[in-house]
């Protein structure tokens, strides 16, 4: 079975509570969760040269960052929220990328940011 690398923000609560949500429906044990501030990002070949800014999703080593990346992870995880994904893809790239930055940027404001990273440690969650 191939795994997906989500690789995240996790000084940021909406970040954390998603990660959190998506370990809860991840039956197939599909995700491995990297936290940005892991030392393990920066020797890891896919992540060379990128700024993590941004959720990215790893999947057969090839990228995905922004809302393309929320999408898969939808889409991975099936059922009702593959549907919801599937109808939200028909909207075009640049809404949902404008949309995605608005939350991204804002994040710290509207959701907090935490004063301890949760992994700030360096490890990697199964």
């Amino acid at each position: 079975m191939y795994k997906i690398k989500v690789i995240y923000d996790d000084c940021c609560n909406l970040c954390v509570a998603a990660v959190k949500r998506i370990k809860k429906k991840d039956a197939k044990g599909t995700f491995i969760f990297v936290p940005f501030h892991t030392s393990n990002l920066h020797v890891n070949n896919e992540c060379n040269g990128m700024q993590f800014d941004q959720l990215i999703v790893v999947k057969n080593n090839q990228s995905i960052k922004g809302a393309q990346a929320v999408l898969m992870i939808m889409k991975e995880l099936g059922g009702f929220v593959a549907l919801v994904s599937f109808c939200i893809q028909k909207l075009p790239n640049i809404f949902l990328d404008k949309l995605y930055f608005l939350l991204a940027t804002n994040r710290y404001r509207i959701w907090g940011k935490r004063k301890e990273c949760s992994t700030c440690n360096g490890t990697i969650i199964n």
